[in-house]
């Protein structure tokens, strides 16, 4: 492993020098249209499936143009690029460059890229199979999409993708969503099939965003069932972690407090912190003389107790509402989960000071999402009687998408249709 990483470190170290451009182009910010070209073909056409990632299961292009960086080795000007995911962001004083770059300003009043920096989405099934196209290091959906081919399902005509930012909350989506209502309309009219949507994690956290705007009469049309893998739906714990402490996700080359500070200017990780005191009851942190809850007001004093940035706590505020439209998608909704693996739910500090002397307090779930917190979306959420429950003992949050057996109930979920 060790040999591994100074072969990328050497090889980045090369990229950056050669690749430091000195063209300058302006363009408008954008997110890449979902794609929508209807293939001429003579294959009848299956039911549609349309894919949606979760947190960071999206591929991110960049564009440089007189950007400014604290550090004389990045670039300043670069047309569009692969950011989000390539070894480089990963890697040692190339990574320096690619937090700047990814990284999200805040006015007071809401996110906005970096100046200098414009970006875009992969669109398409493209976008969701690998996260680096170059080695392929990191298999998404791609055993998904391979089983899904091998019963004849064609891009673009059956089967669909549709990532997006995933360091935005939904109401900075809003064109992300309207190209996502466009894009099931277009999947349904092809040949009058319902659509399938299979969901991951944030994913279906914002597909069931997505649903409670529609009217009933659009889904009733429009929607076969949701298919969730590891819904995010009352959020997780490594999404407060993040903002809290930093989350390097098992990257041994990078530190969590370097992945703390784009944790605090990412309002999709806010998303993603739990919310939901009625399902959530138990304390997220506790101290020598206090607890914590997973209200608005208790994660203000939280961040105040630990002394994060005033715009933690915009950012908190902003995104808050967003949360409270999480509600009963009111679809046809099988949820597939993993248990059994053990998933911090509480943080304990080990002093009044708050300082990183922490231990977590775990229980069974899939690593992120925890078990219990699922099986009561199963039962709030199955008052009608097409709603079901699955789960994978010792599946982890990740390899659910990817998993044999996962796919497995995944494809006959959609062959019962």
């Amino acid at each position: 492993m060790l040999f591994i990483n100074k072969i990328i470190l050497l090889l980045s170290l090369i990229l950056l020098i050669t690749n430091h451009s000195s063209n300058k182009v302006t363009a408008t910010r954008q997110i890449k249209q979902i794609e929508t070209n209807k293939i001429i073909t003579d294959t009848q056409p299956k039911a549609p499936v349309l894919l949606i990632p979760g947190f960071g299961g999206s591929k991110l292009e960049a564009k440089l143009t007189d950007f400014k960086s604290k550090h004389w080795y990045c670039h300043s000007n670069k047309d569009w690029f692969l950011l989000w995911v390539s070894l480089d962001m990963f890697v040692p004083v190339v990574a320096d460059c690619s937090m700047e770059y990814i990284s999200l300003a805040w006015d007071g009043k809401s996110p906005q890229s970096q100046e200098g920096t414009e970006f875009r989405v992969v669109s398409g099934v493209d976008g969701v199979v690998y996260l680096d196209p170059t080695i392929h290091f990191e298999n998404y959906y791609l055993n998904m999409v391979n089983e899904l081919k091998k019963e004849g399902y064609q891009e673009n005509l059956d089967l669909f993708a549709a990532p997006y930012d995933f360091r935005l909350s939904p109401k900075n989506l809003t064109l992300y969503f309207n190209q996502l209502k466009n894009l099931v309309e277009y999947s349904y009219k092809i040949d009058k099939k319902k659509v399938t949507l299979v969901c991951h994690s944030m994913g279906c956290k914002m597909t069931t965003f997505f649903l409670t705007q529609q009217t009933q009469e659009w889904k009733d049309t429009n929607i076969e069932q949701l298919i969730a893998i590891a819904p995010a739906i009352g959020g997780a714990f490594e999404g407060l972690r993040s903002v809290l402490f930093g989350n390097n996700f098992g990257d041994d080359l990078m530190t969590n407090k370097d992945f703390q500070s784009l944790a605090i200017s990412w309002p999709g990780i806010y998303f993603n912190i739990p919310y939901d005191t009625k399902l959530w009851t138990i304390p997220i942190a506790v101290s020598d003389n206090k607890k914590y809850y997973s209200t608005n007001q208790d994660y203000h004093q939280l961040f105040t107790d630990l002394g994060l940035p005033e715009k933690s706590h915009q950012i908190l505020d902003y995104v808050w509402d967003d949360n409270q439209n999480i509600k009963n998608p009111n679809v046809k909704l099988r949820i597939l989960y993993g248990y059994g693996s053990k998933t911090h739910y509480q943080v304990v500090f080990k002093d009044k000071t708050l300082n990183d002397s922490v231990e977590y307090v775990d229980t069974s779930g899939d690593g992120v999402l925890l078990e219990e917190l699922v099986l009561n979306y199963c039962k709030g959420w199955t008052d009608n009687e097409s709603a079901s429950c699955q789960g994978f003992k010792g599946v982890t949050h990740q390899d659910l998408v990817s998993n044999k057996d996962v796919i497995s109930s995944v494809m006959d979920l959609i062959k019962e249709q």
